[in-house]
């Protein structure tokens, strides 16, 4: 029912002119969700499914051998979520590839806004997604973690069905310098 009602207020609720895309950045033509970088936008081919978890925010399962197919970029500064039947419902942080598919309750959310652009395309956007805010969370997460540790940052973007009943997770690889913990 949420997820109903957010739809419906998303897509009754016109683009916010605050959030509009630069003007040599062009909007996803095709169904996926896409993270834009500093490569440009960068489809995410790559998604987990939810999987209940007892005593345990869910979790994500991903096929192994696709972990391998998460893009790495330098930055990260908004997503799109372009597919049909499928909302945008959270924005997380997660240092180390295993965290990926441990419960949810071990993510940092990210607090976004999602914007409609068009009958199913949604533009994700967060200030926690600046180069310094997004080092800020990194080092509050990556400073809890043991020398020799997996201290890779991904950034999630988490979609939900419209019906609210099962949800999926993208995640991209964000590049950042593990000696930035430190400080």
């Amino acid at each position: 029912m949420t997820a109903m009602f957010l739809l419906m207020a998303l897509l009754l609720y016109p683009p916010c002119e605050a959030a509009s895309e630069p003007a040599s950045l062009q909007l996803p033509d095709g169904p996926g969700v896409f993270a834009v970088t500093d490569r440009g936008i960068v489809e995410l081919p790559v998604f987990g499914e939810q999987r209940k978890v007892e005593g345990a925010i869910d979790t994500f399962v991903y096929a192994p051998a696709e972990l391998d197919r998460i893009p790495v970029v330098s930055s990260v500064s908004a997503f799109y979520a372009n597919v049909m039947g499928w909302i945008p419902k959270d924005l997380y942080l997660i240092v180390g590839r295993k965290r990926l598919a441990t419960p949810r309750d071990n993510y940092r959310r990210l607090n976004g806004r999602a914007y409609s652009k068009g009958p199913i395309l949604f533009e994700v956007v967060t200030e926690k997604l600046e180069p310094g805010a997004l080092a800020q969370e990194y080092r509050r997460l990556a400073g809890k973690k043991k020398s020799g540790d997996d201290v890779r940052a991904f950034v999630v973007l988490e979609l939900s069905s419209q019906t609210g009943l099962d949800r999926r997770s993208y995640p991209v690889q964000v590049d950042i310098d593990p000696g930035s913990a430190a400080r």
